[in-house]
């Protein structure tokens, strides 16, 4: 289940707070006004790496937790 829920963030916007496609286009708008599309692009590129990497600590320890049980 864990990995089904990374996998629809990472492929739709449609189950995560700040998607893929809004994240982008924010980062591309703020950036023509400013001429700093790189500098944009990577702020929403790590934006959207913290994310990810905290869904997959989060699942880590709900793995971690309900394998327990079978070592016992």
């Amino acid at each position: 289940m864990g990995n089904s829920f990374i996998g629809m963030l990472k492929d739709s916007s449609l189950v995560s707070v700040l998607g893929v496609w809004e994240l982008t286009f924010l980062a591309r708008t703020l950036g023509q006004a400013t001429f700093n599309h790189m500098e944009m692009l990577t702020a929403a590129s790590i934006i959207y790496w913290i994310l990810s990497i905290c869904l997959e600590v989060i699942q880590s320890r709900i793995e971690r937790y309900y394998a327990r049980s079978k070592a016992r």
